[in-house]
């Protein structure tokens, strides 16, 4: 028989509970994120320069750490937002860290979850959510842009949602025009919930757009450059996904009302016709 360590137990060495040994169970039960539903999520908004940071709760390297009212910093052009866990000090804390692109990430010492970034002024929102229990589906207002500006929803409609799973998004995007929406010009986009991973090359989710001018399905995929933070639906010349061929851009790039995709024909987005768009993704 040989001997190991265990803690927590009633008695013995195991029944010493220290902030060393909590940390190293705590690290494995969840990945340092955001925690997924708690109060606003830490969710940042800028006006230049300052940053508010809405109440939530992080993960940090195995320490519960909440805020409990928004709290504003004062940020520079360049930096990193970030909740700091610091063992020497026992606190934890939010903070500005001016010119610093990197957070500092020691498993023995200070470990630091980045929330939001500026380069040359420019904010992006670094947070990782993380939900451990039974993930939900929440609604997100997804940017539906064109080329040539003028793509609205009017009295369509726009459902866009997501659920994310540790690093990984299922996002859906449904789109139905109404009489009075507006598609202006050339190659179409859709907004995700959170930037994709920089790393992975293109990533593919699946649409499928329906134009009720011709009762014709359209089967294609929507593509998401590496670090995107929004996806760019094709669509085929096609019948059907098996005859899937001459796959073109889900645009408007002809005349208000036709391209789907970009071809001439009698193709057109009239009400009734719809774009759906759904599948999942890696996550920065």
């Amino acid at each position: 028989m040989v001997a190991m360590s265990v803690w927590p137990t009633d008695g013995s060495d195991g029944s010493v509970a220290t902030e060393a040994r909590w940390r190293k169970m705590g690290r494995l039960w969840t990945p340092s994120s955001v925690a997924t539903g708690v109060a606003n999520e830490l969710a940042p908004t800028l006006a230049y320069p300052n940053l508010t940071i809405k109440a939530g709760a992080a993960w940090v390297d195995g320490h519960y750490c909440e805020l409990a009212t928004a709290q504003t910093l004062t940020v520079t052009a360049n930096g990193l937002a970030v909740v700091r866990f610091d063992p020497a000090a026992n606190s934890a804390q939010l903070l500005w860290r001016d010119g610093v692109s990197t957070p500092a990430q020691d498993p023995n010492g200070v470990w630091e979850l980045p929330l939001y970034k500026t380069v040359g002024g420019v904010g992006t929102d670094l947070r990782v959510k993380y939900a451990p229990v039974a993930p939900q589906w929440k609604d997100y207002a997804t940017s539906w842009t064109s080329y040539v500006p003028g793509a609205t929803v009017g009295n369509g409609t726009l459902i866009s949602r997501y659920n994310l799973i540790n690093k990984t998004c299922a996002i859906l995007i449904d789109l139905r025009v109404g009489t009075t929406t507006s598609f202006g010009g050339g190659i179409w986009a859709f907004s995700l919930p959170f930037a994709a991973a920089a790393n992975t090359g293109f990533q593919l989710l699946l649409c499928k757009g329906y134009t009720f001018s011709t009762n014709q399905n359209w089967g294609g995929w929507a593509q998401i450059p590496a670090g995107s933070t929004q996806l760019l639906p094709q669509l085929s010349q096609g019948t059907n996904i098996a005859a899937m061929q001459n796959v073109q851009n889900c645009d408007n790039s002809l005349s208000p009302g036709t391209g789907v995709p970009a071809v001439a024909g009698t193709y057109t987005w009239l009400p009734g016709s719809g774009l759906t768009i759904n599948g999942t993704y890696e996550i920065a």
